[in-house]
């Protein structure tokens, strides 16, 4: 068997670093250098931004869809090796914030749950695909229509017109 020791100090001064890092954003987003983003990436990302909580990468997909990959600025301790990954704990409505104040009120966004097959899953980041058109599937608030009163007798509509329209 070949088991690893968690190196809690190392861990600790990783925790420490980060959180050192994290002092030097507020809550403002801040873009960052693309470059500076540790990775490993078929296609880096165009832009990359963050504030002292969220760090946000961009990406370019396909047919002008933009990804969104999110993660926090902090870690957690866990059971194998590396024996730390990122904080987990985004709601939606997180991501709902983080994906209007990046630019993306007027877009749907789509996060996909893939087939068991299909999951991938390294880190605890979230990924949000902004669609460059609306998606016919989304639930949309309902258009209020104009309210019409209906006049059931001659003595009803007498009054409506005598008061200038309005219904009593």
């Amino acid at each position: 068997m070949n088991y690893q020791k968690p190196n809690h100090d190392i861990i600790k001064e990783l925790k420490k670093t980060i959180e050192e890092g994290n002092k030097k954003f507020g809550e403002e987003w801040v873009v960052i250098d693309p470059n500076s983003v540790e990775g490993t990436y078929s296609v880096p990302p165009f832009k990359v931004v963050r504030n002292r909580r969220i760090m946000v990468q961009m990406f370019h997909e396909r047919d002008n869809i933009i990804r969104l990959s999110i993660n926090r600025c902090e870690i957690q301790r866990k059971a194998d090796p590396p024996f730390w990954e990122w904080k987990d704990g985004l709601t939606w409505n997180d991501l709902q914030k983080i994906k209007n104040e990046l630019g993306f009120s007027d877009h749907d966004a789509v996060e996909i749950f893939p087939k068991e097959c299909d999951e991938v899953s390294v880190a605890n980041m979230r990924h949000l695909w902004i669609m460059p058109i609306p998606l016919w599937f989304a639930w949309r608030k309902p258009v209020e229509a104009p309210k019409i009163q209906v006049v059931r007798d001659m003595a009803n509509a007498k009054r409506i017109i005598n008061n200038g329209g309005k219904i009593q």
